[in-house]
């Protein structure tokens, strides 16, 4: 076996091995004569003692190396895939959550300036957006409360008004005809509201 080594050919004038008789590994592509194909080759030194006492050369065919890349390009493509579409769905998914409580603000608002100031808005919000609905809630709950005793008050006046037996006339400050209870009416003789104006 060690005169079959003895006579094999010596690789010191190879590219790898040029490369690597500078202390660090080295690799180089050709064509191998021998196998008839692309080859990729590796040599590394091998040191001792501050030296380089030898190299360990291997050998591969380009191809298996290109396969092997192919499939780790393809497996890097699958999933930057499927991190991109995680992404996107958790960028969604996020965007839903903070898009629908400005839609519920957006539709509260809407419903108070048309008078309806019964509605809440669900708070499910957090942070500064939490404040703002709690706030609008806020505000709508004591304009609600105002409007009730307005109303309960335009309605009282309402009862002393049209219960006064004296005839009573309201005008505005043009003197037109704003209201007047019925004792007015029956002296005046005119049917309730067709004084108005």
């Amino acid at each position: 076996p060690y005169d079959a080594v003895l006579k094999m050919e010596n690789h010191s004038s190879r590219p790898e091995i040029q490369g690597a008789s500078g202390g660090l590994a080295s690799s180089a592509i050709r064509h191998s004569a021998t196998l008839n194909k692309e080859m990729l080759y590796l040599a590394s030194p091998v040191k001792a003692k501050g030296g380089i006492i030898g190299y360990v050369r291997l050998s591969v065919p380009l191809v298996n190396v290109e396969r092997a890349l192919s499939s780790i390009r393809n497996a890097i493509i699958f999933v930057s895939g499927i991190s991109a579409a995680l992404a996107l769905i958790l960028g969604l998914w996020l965007l839903g959550l903070t898009a629908r409580p400005f839609g519920d603000i957006i539709y509260a608002s809407k419903k108070f300036a048309s008078g309806e100031f019964s509605y809440r808005i669900n708070v499910t919000a957090s942070g500064e957006l939490k404040k703002l609905s709690e706030t609008l809630n806020a505000m709508a709950e004591e304009i609600n409360a105002k409007m009730k005793e307005l109303e309960f008050r335009r309605q009282e006046l309402e009862a002393v008004f049209a219960s006064m037996t004296e005839a009573t006339i309201v005008v505005d400050k043009r003197g037109n005809i704003a209201a007047m209870n019925s004792s007015a009416e029956r002296i005046f003789g005119l049917m309730v509201g067709d004084a108005s104006g």
